[in-house]
């Protein structure tokens, strides 16, 4: 959701791209601080699709599966092999970043 045109550019420079699952860091719960009216609603993406969230029910996904059916996890990334890696909402640990100083994270 609010992502197609990126991820379109993405595909276009032949990059690769990961819908990662969400981790527990503290540093990658800071969105339900900045979104906190609807972070509970957020977190059901993982499970359902955007026209089954309360109050939503008139849009359209552009896919029947909920995020969760195309996550992945970070750990299973070998991010050594990237220059750059791009997390929208602080998705990848302080921890993991630290591990490779020579990949720009942002």
């Amino acid at each position: 959701m609010m992502r197609v045109e990126p991820i379109g550019q993405f595909s276009k420079l032949n990059t690769s791209f990961f819908v990662v699952e969400e981790d527990f860091a503290p540093e990658c719960q800071i969105y339900r601080s900045i979104v906190r009216r609807v972070a509970d609603n957020v977190r059901l993406l993982k499970t359902k699709t955007v026209d089954q969230m309360p109050g939503e029910e008139l849009k359209v996904p552009g896919s029947p599966y909920p995020n969760r059916a195309f996550s992945v996890s970070y750990r299973s990334i070998n991010w050594s092999e990237f220059d750059i890696v791009i997390s929208v909402n602080i998705s990848i640990p302080t921890e993991v970043v630290r591990q490779y100083p020579s990949v720009l994270f942002c």
